[in-house]
C-alpha cells in the first residue's frame, strides 16, 4: 500500500514532520513488514510504500471478490449489449420495411446474430458466478 503524507514544506522550518512519525509508528506496528520511501512517480520522497500483513494474509480473499465483482460486471455488461443490440435491430428491421428496403434487413441479422452470441456469454459469466461463488 502507499502512504502519501507529504513533503513538508508547509510546515515550521519547512521540514516534515509527519515523515519521521509515520515512520516511528510504522515500526511498532506487528502488522507491518516492511516500507521504504516511494520511487519518485510514486510520491517520492513525499510517500511510503507498506507491505502489510494484513494484505498478505487477506490477499486471496481480495482475488476472490475482485474475481466475483468482475464477472459480475461482465454479466450485466453481455446482458446491456443484448439489450442494446436488440433495440438496434428492431429499430432497423422497422425502418427496413416502411421503406420497402429489404437489402437493409442484413444488418438486423448480423445483430441478431451478435444478440445470440452475446446472450451465450451473459450465461457463461452467469454460469461461472455461480460456479466461482458457491452459498455457504
Amino acid at each position: 500500500m502507499r502512504i502519501v503524507h507529504g513533503r513538508g514544506r508547509g510546515s515550521k522550518n519547512r521540514q516534515p514532520v509527519l515523515k519521521g512519525k509515520l515512520r516511528k509508528w510504522l515500526r511498532l506496528r506487528d502488522e507491518v513488514l516492511a516500507f521504504c520511501q516511494a520511487p519518485a512517480h510514486d510520491g517520492g520522497g513525499g510517500a511510503l510504500l507498506v507491505l502489510s500483513l494484513f494484505l498478505v494474509g487477506n490477499f486471496q480473499n481480495f482475488l476472490d471478490s475482485t474475481q466475483i465483482m468482475l464477472l459480475g460486471l461482465f454479466e450485466v455488461t453481455s446482458l446491456l449489449f443484448v439489450v442494446s443490440t436488440l433495440f438496434f435491430s428492431a429499430t432497423t428491421a422497422i425502418l427496413a420495411i416502411r421503406k420497402h428496403r429489404p437489402w437493409r434487413l442484413l444488418p438486423v441479422v448480423l445483430s441478431l446474430a451478435a444478440a445470440g452470441g452475446l446472450f451465450g456469454l451473459h450465461w457463461l459469466f452467469k454460469f461461472l458466478l455461480v460456479w466461482l461463488n458457491p452459498v455457504n
